[in-house]
């Protein structure tokens, strides 16, 4: 989900702030819980492609949200692509799925038809 549009539908849930670092960008979301990264760190054209320039900024990010966010578990980065996942893992983060997102038809939904929606 490295797009625009979901993230400005959530404008009004969310602050919304970037960073830049080494020739990364991150982009961060607060909320009443704390503070996270909805996106995975995003290259410049200044930044190293190399394991470590990212294992720095990945320990960079986690060090300002920890901060931030007393040691709370808020604290995470979402939506890492498959290619980065590894990466990840290899420095030692672990990685759990997201919850996935509902999507309803709203007629379906005013009317309550059929069991679809009983949980």
């Amino acid at each position: 989900m490295r797009a625009f549009a979901p993230h400005y539908l959530w404008r009004h849930q969310f602050r919304f702030f970037w960073s830049m670092s080494n020739g990364w960008i991150v982009l961060f979301a607060e909320y009443a819980d704390g503070l996270y990264a909805p996106l995975p760190p995003l290259k410049t054209e200044g930044a190293s492609e190399s394991f470590a320039s990212y294992a720095e900024i990945l320990g960079t990010v986690f060090n300002f949200m920890s901060e931030r966010n007393g040691g709370t578990a808020v604290s995470r980065i979402e939506n890492i692509p498959e290619e980065l996942k590894e990466v990840f893992q290899t420095v030692g983060y672990q990685l759990q799925p997201k919850d996935s997102d509902y999507l309803y038809r709203t007629e379906d939904l005013v009317q309550l038809k059929g069991d679809r929606y009983k949980s």
